[in-house]
């Protein structure tokens, strides 16, 4: 259900530009970092995967982590600029 609020559209209680709006194509490089926290770098695509399945990352998160090359990244900056690429 998506609810209309003075912050934009919420999905599930999460406002829909954080992740968890099912949305691949509209989740941000924030909401992917929020549901890695915790990892350690380098991490590599299962690192993140992983720990972003631990953290409860809704669907849109993991189809965007699913979509990551495979190779190590250093640094959240690496992340970003991984989810900049597939959108």
């Amino acid at each position: 259900m998506v609810n209309e609020n003075k912050d934009g559209p919420e999905v599930g209680g999460q406002q829909a530009s954080e992740g968890g709006g099912g949305d691949s194509n509209k989740t941000n490089p924030v909401a992917i970092e929020r549901y890695i926290k915790g990892i350690g770098f380098p991490a590599n695509k299962e690192d993140l995967i992983q720990q972003a399945q631990e953290n409860g990352a809704p669907e849109d998160v993991m189809d965007v982590l699913n979509r990551f090359d495979e190779h190590e990244y250093n640094s959240p900056i690496d992340i970003s600029k991984e989810v900049a690429r597939i959108e």
